[in-house]
């Protein structure tokens, strides 16, 4: 009986190998300086960085060798999921590559979430996490350290969420626009006609009501109904919603305003 393989996401991967030349340079670099190198990748532009000289110290004392994957497109119409891998190699391939790190991640340029990266200076969706390929200490007595150069091996490989739902017979599915998330968007940055203050760690930010409203049952309570706002509740608002960004950052779910 034949058995048919069928895809069922939609996945893109690039290999790079990328090599770092004068190293004793770099070592002078600070914890946030960085080499970066842009590609283009499922249709998204990223960007990796590598930093000769990430704090806090490894064991050993001594800084790491650190990489973070970067989402530089302005929009996408959905959820982006990506995975950055890498190891050290030894171009003579005399050397086996180093022990694969690796760090999973989400992007999403929908007006929802500018809305929440508004609200605190700490909130960003623009970077994974640093992934730490080997102290400095140990890549200085390394053989992957020659000639004052080292070679990375990056893989990085993009999920989107964007394959074509399957019809459902007699039902009219609707599709969300990525032209009005853009619209909505750039609402919001304006400010234009908003009609609520926001203030948080010392910074204020405009939205508007009807938007909120429609999106959460608590802020529609607030805004519109028994709950309306009151100068006392304001606090109360930002750490409802910077909650609500932490769940769905942690655990990869997108739960509700209103289960907190």
């Amino acid at each position: 009986m034949e058995t048919a393989i069928k895809n069922v996401t939609n996945v893109v991967r690039s290999m790079k190998l990328l090599k770092v030349d004068g190293y004793c340079a770099t070592k002078t670099m600070g914890n946030e300086d960085c080499i970066k190198s842009t590609y283009n990748i499922g249709g998204y532009e990223w960007e990796i960085c590598i930093y000769p000289a990430m704090m806090p110290r490894a064991s050993d004392g001594t800084p790491w060798v650190a990489v973070k994957l970067v989402f530089l497109s302005e929009t996408c119409p959905s959820i982006v999921r990506a995975n950055l891998s890498c190891r050290l190699v030894d171009p003579r391939s005399v050397l086996r590559p180093s022990e694969e790190k690796s760090v999973s991640c989400i992007f999403n340029r929908s007006w929802v979430s500018r809305f929440l990266q508004m609200c605190s200076p700490f909130v960003s969706e623009d970077f994974s996490l640093p992934v730490r390929l080997m102290s400095t200490g140990t890549l200085a007595s390394s053989g992957y350290l020659r000639n004052d150069s080292f070679t990375v091996l990056f893989v990085v490989t993009v999920l989107k969420d964007d394959l074509p739902a399957r019809a459902i017979p007699g039902k009219e599915v609707t599709v969300s626009s990525p032209i009005l998330q853009n619209h909505l968007a750039e609402l919001l940055r304006t400010g234009l006609e908003a009609d609520v203050t926001f203030l948080v760690s010392g910074k204020s930010f405009a939205a508007h009501k009807v938007i909120l409203a429609a999106r959460s049952p608590v802020l529609m309570a607030e805004f519109l109904g028994h709950m309306k706002e009151t100068s006392s509740r304001s606090a109360w608002r930002s750490r409802t919603l910077m909650r609500w960004y932490s769940s769905r950052c942690f655990t990869s779910s997108t739960p509700t305003l209103l289960e907190f």
